[in-house]
């Protein structure tokens, strides 16, 4: 039970840092190249930090075995991506 709940955590940190990436690169696009790259490393800089800080909060107060199942269900959002992005390049 707990490995479930820890991967719908994952997924869920997964769909959030996804759609962060993705406001930051549209806010982006708007921007000057020097700027613009400045923006994304720190934008990218800051979600990685606060990602290992939920992630290290989770660690610690639900234990191992929760963090195991939000990586694997980190992964499993990554793959599910790249496969769906695969097919939609595949048809295009």
């Amino acid at each position: 039970m707990i490995l479930a709940s820890g991967a719908a955590a994952g997924l869920a940190i997964f769909g959030l840092s996804l759609w962060f990436s993705i406001l930051v690169m549209k806010r982006a696009k708007e921007m000057p190249p020097q700027e613009a790259t400045k923006y994304i490393t720190v934008r990218s800089m800051a979600r990685t930090a606060v990602l290992m800080l939920i992630l290290g909060l989770l660690a610690y107060l639900m234990g191992l075995k929760f963090i195991f199942g939000a990586i694997g269900g980190m992964v499993l959002g990554m793959l599910v991506f790249l496969v769906v992005s695969r097919l939609k390049q595949n048809q295009a």
